[in-house]
């Protein structure tokens, strides 16, 4: 999947276990008020984990999260991972 998609995954873990009253994880659980710009919307952070965890084959991150081992064994999983192509060609030069 690539170095910054398993980066991402282990910290996602890391957040996880971290207790709540941690100023990391308030950031992490708050939701910002207001309306998103138009346009296309950008992926947030917790998305781009989502999806990542998805083309792993993971239902639910939050609870594979609490089993360390099985978190483990997924990031491993996750650097040798090819992801899914997402139908963009490459140009050639």
């Amino acid at each position: 999947m690539g170095f910054t998609r398993t980066q991402r995954l282990k910290w996602w873990g890391h957040l996880h276990w971290m207790d709540e009253y941690r100023m990391v994880w308030r950031i992490f659980e708050w939701s910002p008020t207001g309306n998103r710009s138009r346009g296309r919307l950008r992926y947030r952070w917790r998305e781009k984990v989502l999806k990542d965890m998805g083309v792993l084959g993971v239902k639910n991150g939050t609870t594979v999260v609490m089993d360390r081992s099985a978190w483990y064994d997924m990031v491993e999983k996750s650097k040798t991972h090819g992801g899914v192509k997402d139908g963009r060609r490459r140009r050639r030069t």
